[in-house]
């Protein structure tokens, strides 16, 4: 565990001066390991304050659910228009 710490510790450093606006973007982009719990980690890494953490972590992710919803809704009312396939191809005889 102090390897993997210590690691963390000297690559921070790189990232360190976009702070919020880098765990924000972290929090808010859908890939795999970001979210809530690995972007609070690497604000804690980068030294932010325990309340700007937070509430950047919780910002990033209400903006994702945000803009997650509109993305589903937008798909949704295109996919209405699609027409279903025939009944030809059916198995059943």
């Amino acid at each position: 565990m102090k390897g993997i710490l210590a690691s963390a510790k000297k690559d921070v450093s790189r990232f360190a001066k976009f702070k919020i606006a880098g765990i924000f973007l972290f929090v808010w982009l859908p890939f795999f390991m970001t979210g809530v719990v690995v972007g609070a980690v690497l604000g804690h890494l980068l030294g932010l304050k325990t309340w700007l953490n937070l509430i950047t972590v919780v910002l990033g992710t209400l903006s994702a659910s945000v803009c997650w919803l509109y993305a589903y809704d937008y798909l949704y009312a295109r996919l209405e228009h699609i027409p279903p396939r025939s009944r030809r191809c059916s198995l059943r005889s």
